[in-house]
């Protein structure tokens, strides 16, 4: 370590907190999860009193959470605290938000500082050398950041590669931040950010966080200039449009912060000579674990492979110049014929078309897997489907089992005797699968392959994938979900078979258990919606009214299976119960008239002209639900069986004509 960073390191007292200031200096070298959000609003509070514009990052990592940052990060406590209670809104509507787990100070002009960043032991050295052309660097505030691991292969032991620091100057003016100003250093000015104290580094989750020196901190020395010969030296340097070197040198090793752009621009050269995919990921992998000082993960490398991939290569005939249409463009625009002969859609059990996806969705628990496997069984049988929804030939399903697995499936069977017709019904265990080395995985490229040579081999006319989320690795954003459903899509087109993907709703709130179903209750991303040819949503109901019951129905309950969108002609509302032994379907249910039920027993409680009000209803009805009960009086006012006076809650109630010999008929 040379001397300034020696010095950076100096212990020096604590000084002592100034009055009406929060606990700043007592939770400094704490070390609390990052993860309290009292921990983090000091420390919020603590930058923004020097001026400073914040960004929220993800727990544990160096990402910022926002899109567009550079134009979204703010000095507003207020913004700032709605962020530390609610999370951070991944959506314009806010339905989904994400915690946050520390903060980056955003350099420039904006925040009026700019950083000198020193990465790791080779850091200490650039600076060493740095030093001899500038001078030292002057005692200004400084803060030391975990530094960097590199992964031993052999025994799996981290190697600690060096801490670093950050050397604070305040701003002279507009400055664009520069990569790799010397080896292990940069500049960090406008378009950039530094992480900041009490965040985790993603090479050390559990610690140590970034740290403010002692003695450097920005409660103990002022934020001075920067140097006028380090100055001079960064504004002498040109910037360029890419300032670090994306390709080494044959056979030598790849350093962490050029590590991404290496691979990229590796894996573009070999596309842009026509290797496919796989090719590529084969070279990455190889060159990702031989020559790189931190190996990426290897999902990170597919995914570079994948997105190189999706570009034209030059030697395969699918590069096409701008400038020019392609070759019989022109062709695509048909004109209407109504007479043309097209092939009707084919329905599988009557509800999934073939080359066209499918989704099967309701909140986990309510037994969206027993009504997959009973509709499957029948279907691979062939005859009466699903207790006379449709009459169908024998179809050959396959069926990729997640989390339940084939265990789970054959209880099942054996418990409600159903038995498919083997040599139409297969299943494709995952956990076995991948406890032997074999990826179904459709977010990996060897997994695609796998699950593309099956259903080559088995030639099925039904794929169903329970739960999708057993067979991908990402988040259920729209990004990453939709080449995922588009692949599907395409294979079910070339192969002509329906595919159909189970997946989970969200838990609806107390005040959302009353209402039914839609698209938007799917779990993660709207592009399931929106890919989907049909969608079918399970929820539990009372078998007797059809009252929904919510996400945790206690006692004894029916399941509804509705069609929340079809691209044709929607199916009727059908429910089953699951009982001892059997399957009940109920194809026609006709539910009791809930207004009858009412209005009869108000009529004999209050027909002698006694106001009541919806509480005295609710008392005769303890099951149902207040809003429910003040909906239908409502109605019952409207159709003139009762009158009303007062609003709200001091509504009252009445019979109409009570006095008469009336009959009611309804």
């Amino acid at each position: 370590m040379n001397e300034q960073t020696q010095g950076a390191d100096a212990a020096t007292p604590t000084p002592q907190k100034k009055q009406g200031q929060r606990s700043y200096y007592n939770l400094r070298n704490s070390h609390p999860q990052a993860t309290s959000t009292d921990y983090l609003l000091t420390w919020a509070e603590h930058y923004i009193r020097h001026g400073f514009y914040l960004v929220p990052l993800l727990p544990k990592e160096k990402r910022c959470i926002m899109d567009e940052w550079s134009k979204r990060c703010t000095n507003d406590i207020h913004i700032i605290k709605e962020w530390l209670d609610a999370g951070y809104p991944r959506d314009v509507l806010g339905t989904e938000r994400l915690s946050v787990g520390g903060w980056g100070i955003v350099t420039g002009t904006v925040s009026g500082i700019i950083v000198i960043d020193i990465d790791g032991s080779r850091g200490e050295k650039s600076l060493a050398d740095l030093a001899l052309q500038v001078g030292d660097m002057p005692k200004t505030p400084t803060q030391r950041t975990p530094g960097k691991v590199k992964i031993i292969d052999e025994t799996g032991e981290k190697l600690h590669v060096g801490k670093g620091y950050h050397f604070f100057f305040r701003s002279w003016g507009p400055q664009k931040s520069i990569r790799d100003f010397m080896p292990s250093i940069d500049v960090k000015s406008d378009g950039g950010y530094v992480v900041a104290a009490p965040s985790y580094h993603p090479d050390w989750p559990d610690g140590p966080p970034y740290e403010w020196v002692e003695g450097r901190d920005l409660e103990d020395i002022t934020i001075v200039d920067c140097p006028q010969s380090l100055r001079e030296l960064i504004v002498g340097v040109p910037i360029k449009k890419k300032q670090r070197k994306s390709v080494v040198s044959p056979g030598e090793k790849i350093p962490d912060h050029t590590r991404d752009d290496t691979l990229t621009s590796l894996a573009g050269s070999m596309r842009w000579r026509g290797m496919t995919e796989i090719e590529i990921y084969t070279a990455l992998a190889r060159v990702n674990q031989d020559r790189c000082d931190s190996p990426l993960e290897d999902t990170q490398v597919r995914k570079i492979a994948r997105s190189i991939a999706s570009y034209p290569g030059k030697d395969s005939g699918e590069a096409t110049s701008a400038a020019e249409p392609q070759l019989g463009i022109n062709g695509l625009a048909w004109e209407f014929d109504h007479q043309k002969n097209v092939e009707p859609v084919k329905f599988a059990g009557g509800l999934f078309p073939k080359r066209k996806l499918s989704v099967v969705s309701a909140v986990s628990g309510i037994g969206k897997s027993w009504f997959m496997q009973r509709l499957v069984t029948d279907l691979s049988n062939g005859g009466t489907i699903f207790g006379g929804l449709v009459e169908s030939a024998p179809m050959k399903v396959l069926f990729f089992a997640g989390e339940g697995g084939c265990d789970q499936m054959i209880l099942r069977g054996q418990d409600m005797a159903w038995t498919p017709k083997k040599e139409n019904f297969l299943i494709v265990d995952a956990i076995p699968a991948e406890l032997q080395g074999f990826s179904l995985m459709l977010d990996d490229i060897q997994g695609q392959t796998n699950i593309k040579s099956i259903i080559e081999k088995n030639t099925p006319e039904v794929v169903v994938f329970d739960s999708f989320f057993s067979f991908h690795g990402g988040d259920d954003t729209y990004v990453y979900i939709k080449p995922l459903l588009k692949w599907l899509l395409v294979l079910a087109n070339d192969k002509n078979f329906a595919v159909v993907v189970v997946h989970h709703n969200r838990k609806t709130k107390k005040h959302e258990q009353r209402l039914a179903a839609t698209q938007d209750d799917i779990i993660g991303t709207n592009v399931y919606a929106r890919l989907a040819a049909v969608s079918l949503t399970l929820e539990a109901i009372d078998p007797d009214t059809g009252d929904l019951l919510g996400s945790s129905p206690d006692g004894e309950h029916a399941i509804k299976v509705s069609c929340t969108k079809s691209w044709y002609r929607k199916p009727s509302t059908f429910i089953f119960r699951l009982l001892d032994g059997r399957m009940e379907i109920n194809l026609h249910p006709d539910f009791k008239n809930k207004n009858d039920e009412i209005l009869e027993s108000i009529l004999a409680t209050y027909g002698d002209g006694t106001r009541f009000c919806a509480g005295d209803v609710n008392i005769m009805f303890p099951n149902r639900n207040r809003s429910n009960i003040s909906r239908d009086l409502s109605r019952l006012v409207k159709d003139g069986h009762l009158k009303s006076e007062g609003k709200a809650r001091w509504t009252t109630y009445q019979v109409t004509d009570f006095e008469s010999d009336k009959v009611f008929t309804y």
